[in-house]
């Protein structure tokens, strides 16, 4: 593959006064959410970049997750607490509190009926919103889950860890299915639109000589699996350590958020290199496009949310 040129591409940045760990754009695209170790999930206008509201969490806003008809959205902290708010009214209308540590991540059901956490002590949590009861917990991982998601089925919760393991639990009953992905950190993963296939994004990076002209050598740190026979991966493509990953609505792109202060926009139908985003002053933790895959969002520990025109 032809080595890649930073575009250094114009950008709106927004800045928050902490940590950015998650951003999440509503259905219609009109706002993105974002998620702040100040304690707050943030809503921010897209077309004005102004902060509509806020919702409060607490210590350190760790992840958070929209509902897929924008009514509600969930926010989680570093001491285990959950809440899910009425976009509408700002009101929480259901409150956990896991009693499992830090919350890394969050995914609303597709039909918004139940929320999976992904948690410090290995398992991942699935919790009813309606009824608000304690959940249910299932160890899924040895050391810290990073990443969990559903498939756009709601059939099944996939969920990588520390461990290096990807884990499918079907809800339908079953054992899960198991596979080891990476000898690093599975950091963040994200399926296709039709649920097939499973992208992962990790974190390690070997280099092989520091010297200027010596061979050196990258990790495969971004990799498409087939969920139903991940044997060995269908894509296994050269990255930096990545704590991100996403999928535009349509499956044409996928964006990566690296340790190395950048963003990577892949295109696979046109055999491109990626696209590579410069602007953030520090890593890159999270990545989301917008529904109609013209914006990409991004955040990190620079204190900052942006907003990337692709098109």
């Amino acid at each position: 593959m032809p080595k890649s040129k930073p575009a250094g591409d114009k950008h709106v940045c927004l800045k928050h006064t902490s940590w950015v760990r998650g951003v999440r754009f509503t259905p219609d695209g009109s706002r993105l959410l974002t998620a702040c170790f100040d304690g707050f999930v943030h809503e921010w206008d897209v077309a004005t970049r102004k902060r509509a509201r806020t919702f409060e969490i607490g210590q350190w806003c760790s992840a958070l997750a929209v509902s897929a008809d924008g009514a509600r959205v969930v926010g989680g902290n570093n001491v285990g607490r959950v809440v899910v708010w009425d976009r509408a009214t700002g009101r929480a209308v259901a409150d956990w509190n896991t009693g499992r540590a830090n919350v890394y991540d969050l995914d609303f059901a597709p039909d918004g009926t139940a929320v999976a956490s992904a948690n410090h002590d290995g398992t991942v949590s699935v919790w009813p919103v309606k009824s608000n009861p304690k959940g249910e917990h299932g160890a899924a991982h040895t050391g810290r889950v990073w990443s969990v998601r559903y498939d756009p089925t709601g059939c099944a919760v996939a969920s990588g860890g520390e461990d290096g393991d990807i884990v499918v639990r079907s809800l339908l009953g079953g054992e899960p299915k198991r596979w080891h992905a990476h000898d690093g950190h599975v950091a963040a993963l994200a399926y296709t639109p039709g649920a097939t296939h499973l992208f992962c994004a990790t974190l390690s990076d070997t280099y092989i000589g520091q010297t200027e002209g010596r061979r050196r050598t990258r990790e495969t740190n971004l990799k498409l699996w087939q969920v139903s026979a991940p044997d060995k991966p269908a894509l296994a493509l050269a990255a930096p350590a990545a704590h991100g990953v996403a999928v535009s609505a349509d499956g044409r792109l996928v964006a990566t958020a690296h340790t190395g202060h950048t963003v990577m926009v892949w295109t696979f139908e046109k055999k491109k290199p990626p696209r590579i985003l410069t602007g953030h002053e520090d890593a890159v933790f999270a990545v989301a496009f917008a529904p109609d895959g013209k914006t990409l969002a991004s955040a990190g520990p620079d204190c900052t949310a942006r907003l990337w025109a692709l098109s």
